[in-house]
C-alpha cells in the first residue's frame, strides 16, 4: 500500500502537491484505473438496461423512477469510489495508524456524494426547465446557464477541497466534518485555487482529446449490437474513468500536506521545538 511522505512545508506547495499526486496514481494506476472504470461504464451500462428494460421485458418505466434508479445507482458507485481510493492513498500499517473500519456508513461522505449526485443535478435541471419555460428573460441570462449552473459545484469544491478525505480518514460527525474541513483550508485558498484550476485544465485537456478521437471510432460490428450500446459514447466514459481517480488522489494529498502544516503550527509542537 501507498503512504504520502514528504517535508512539511508551512504553506501548502502547489507543485510538490501535484507531484506527490501523479507519483500515487502511476504508483497504482491499475488499481486506480479499475475503480475508474468500474465507476463509470458501471453507471453508463445500468442506464442502458433501464432504457432496454422495456423492451425486453414489455415492462414501462416512468421517467421519474428512472432518474431517482439512477441517482441511487451512481451515489452507491461513488460512495465505493472515493471511499475505496481514499483509503488506499492513506493506508498505513496497522500498529501504527489504524484504518478506520468500512463497516460504518459515513454519513458526511454520504452527505457529499449526494449533493453533487443528486442535488446539484436538481437544482440544474430546475434552472433549465425555468429558463426553457421563461425565454423572455433575455438572451444574456440564457446564455450564461451554462455557468450559472456549474457555480455553485465549483464554491463548494473550492470551499471543501478536502472534506472527502476528512470524512474518510477521520470518520467524525457531519458538522465536525465540515468545521474540521475549513479549519484545514484556512490560509491556503490560493494554492486550493490553482489546484481546482490545474483540474479544470486537466479536464479540458481530456475533453478536447475525447471530441477528436471519440467521432472516429466506428458503431456497431462488435459482438453487442449498436441498438443497445453507443460505442463512441462507452469510448468516452473509458478515456473519462481513466483520468476519473485524480481529482480523488489530489483532495488526498493536499489532505496529508494540510495535516502536516497543521501539526507544525500546534502550540505544543511549536514548544517542543523551541525548548
Amino acid at each position: 500500500m501507498t503512504a504520502i511522505t514528504s517535508p512539511s512545508p508551512q504553506k501548502l506547495r502547489v507543485f510538490d502537491t501535484l507531484g506527490q499526486s501523479f507519483r500515487l496514481w502511476g504508483r497504482n494506476l491499475a488499481y486506480f484505473s479499475l475503480l475508474g472504470l468500474m465507476l463509470r461504464e458501471g453507471n453508463y451500462l445500468f442506464e442502458v438496461v433501464l432504457e432496454a428494460t422495456p423492451f425486453t421485458f414489455e415492462i414501462y418505466i416512468p421517467f421519474p423512477i428512472r432518474m431517482l434508479l439512477l441517482m441511487v445507482m451512481k451515489s452507491l458507485l461513488t460512495y465505493g469510489f472515493y471511499l475505496l481510493i481514499t483509503r488506499r492513498c492513506h493506508h498505513s500499517p496497522p500498529q501504527q495508524n489504524p484504518a478506520p473500519k468500512t463497516a460504518r456508513l459515513n454519513l458526511a461522505l454520504l452527505l457529499y456524494v449526494l449533493t453533487i449526485v443528486a442535488f446539484l443535478p436538481l437544482i440544474k435541471l430546475g434552472s433549465n426547465i425555468y429558463l426553457v419555460e421563461n425565454a423572455n428573460i433575455g438572451n444574456v441570462f440564457f446564455q450564461l446557464s451554462f455557468l450559472f449552473n456549474r457555480i455553485p459545484g465549483y464554491i463548494l469544491t473550492l470551499i471543501f477541497f478536502v472534506l472527502v478525505p476528512v470524512a474518510v480518514i477521520e470518520q467524525q460527525g457531519i458538522a465536525k466534518t465540515l468545521r474540521r474541513c475549513l479549519d484545514l483550508c484556512r490560509g491556503h485558498r490560493l494554492a486550493l485555487f490553482w489546484l481546482f484550476l490545474f483540474n479544470g485544465i486537466l479536464q479540458i485537456f481530456f475533453a478536447v482529446f475525447i471530441i477528436n478521437f471519440v467521432p472516429l471510432i466506428n458503431q456497431g460490428g462488435l459482438l453487442i449490437s449498436d441498438h443497445w450500446i453507443d460505442y463512441r459514447k462507452f469510448s468516452a466514459q473509458v478515456i473519462l474513468g481513466l483520468i476519473e481517480p485524480f481529482i480523488v488522489i489530489l483532495w488526498s494529498a493536499t489532505y496529508a500536506n494540510l495535516i502536516r502544516i497543521k501539526s507544525l503550527q500546534n502550540p505544543e509542537h511549536l514548544k517542543q521545538v523551541f525548548d
